[in-house]
């Protein structure tokens, strides 16, 4: 993947140098400052989410949440340790939330532990549902969309979430029959 970015890369920047070449410098220029400017966004968007999500784990809901899940996650990983199945619950919370960046740490823990634990079947499974990742709130969409001049970013709603209810149920299924 990063062979074939900085082959679109390269061949971009010799397109505009050949084409238009007052114009590389100030693409620089703008480039730079609205992907800081974007960065700077979501991360505002990330650490109001992490909170959250810290305030789950002390506050003994992310424990309520994941006895909730118990069941499915012991058929879609087929764990039996109380720490993976806090850490899979934790990603999965994440990933409802449309919070792919945040989900990734607590992903590669718990990819960490069912290494640990030589669940190959489980790992592989972790990854098919953070790929395809239901999400019920499509929050960093909605707040790309928000950045860049959408009135109503709330419109991606449905779609997005019949989408990847679609996606996740043909991963699961795949990923349980082969």
């Amino acid at each position: 993947m990063n062979v074939i970015f900085g082959v679109i890369t390269t061949l971009s920047l010799i397109v505009i140098a050949i084409t238009q070449p007052e114009s590389l410098l100030s693409a620089f220029s703008t480039a730079t400052q609205k992907s800081l400017k974007l960065s700077v966004s979501l991360l505002g968007v990330y650490l109001v989410w992490l909170g959250f999500i810290k305030l789950f784990e002390s506050s003994n809901i992310q424990n309520k949440l994941t006895k909730l899940l118990k069941p499915l996650i012991k058929f879609l990983f087929n764990t039996t340790d109380d720490e993976t199945e806090q850490s899979i619950s934790l990603t999965l919370s994440a990933n409802l939330l449309g919070l792919g960046g945040v989900a990734t740490p607590s992903a590669i823990k718990s990819m960490e532990l069912l290494d640990k634990n030589q669940n190959e079947k489980g790992k592989l499974m972790l990854f098919i549902i953070s790929a395809t990742s239901i999400q019920i709130l499509p929050i960093s969409v909605m707040q790309l969309l928000t950045e860049f001049g959408s009135s109503n970013a709330s419109i991606i709603f449905l779609p997005t979430l019949l989408t990847t209810i679609i996606s996740t149920s043909v991963g699961i299924i795949l990923g349980k029959v082969f």
